[in-house]
């Protein structure tokens, strides 16, 4: 898959909203993605800080609607996803972040 994408985050009173906007390509044919999306995410003041955070996510994928949210802590070393997909199925995850520093 082959995607461009422009971001742009603004600080607000109320936290930090990011804007994502992008055109993606592929050459399957049995799963074709192939079209502009579009997402914007959302980390509320009030639930982040150093060892914990909330973001909230509604994205379109070029086929469909997706909202989930991501929850990072300590010291955004882990996170667990969950994330409705197409508005229809959950999808969940968790993940462990290894920062290499030179």
């Amino acid at each position: 898959r082959y995607y461009a994408v422009a971001t742009k985050h603004f600080s607000t009173r109320v936290g930090v909203i990011g804007t994502h906007l992008g055109y993606q390509y592929n050459l399957r044919t049995d799963f074709p993605m192939n079209g502009p999306f579009a997402a914007i995410d959302w980390v509320p003041v009030w639930l982040n800080s150093q060892n914990f955070s909330l973001k909230t996510i509604a994205e379109y994928d070029s086929r469909t609607f997706n909202f989930g949210f991501i929850v990072s802590f300590w010291e955004d070393r882990f996170e667990a996803m969950v994330e409705l997909m197409a508005m229809k199925w959950i999808n969940a995850g968790i993940r462990y972040k290894l920062v290499l520093k030179s």
